[in-house]
């Protein structure tokens, strides 16, 4: 990725170089956002939003905790109750200012939880995940 001032920014990546090969990334057509979904395991992912300044400073927000913070609200069970818990990509909505996603889990135990496919946003100018 090159900055405005033509230098080149590094993504920082958590995770060994031998899973690099495992990332898919998602840019906003205005090219001010991008979005790295890195697999990390069998049904598990971390989806991360990396913000474009005009400085070309580089921000960045771990979108899988926002998002199951916000759909395990309410819910009778917690995240230690489910498996192959995943954050997917679904659009860009930059005239909103959002990012649409979808989250789903399996319960280990299908009998005591739910099985979670929801739907959630998070808005780039407030910068908070909502359910919908």
């Amino acid at each position: 990725m090159i900055t405005n001032d033509g230098s080149d920014a590094t993504l920082a990546v958590d995770f060994p170089d031998h899973f690099l090969g495992q990332s898919r990334y998602f840019f906003s057509p205005d090219e001010r956002w991008i979005i790295r979904s890195q697999h990390i395991g069998s049904g598990v992912n971390d989806l991360t939003l990396y913000g474009v300044a005009p400085n070309g400073q580089v921000g960045r927000v771990e979108l899988n905790k926002l998002a199951f913070d916000c759909v395990f609200t309410g819910l009778h069970c917690s995240q230690k109750e489910y498996r192959h818990m995943q954050v997917e990509f679904m659009s860009w909505d930059l005239v909103s200012g959002l990012v649409r996603l979808n989250a789903d889990a399996t319960p280990t135990d299908e009998d005591a939880c739910p099985q979670i496919e929801r739907e959630v946003v998070y808005d780039l100018k407030k910068r908070w995940m909502r359910a919908e």
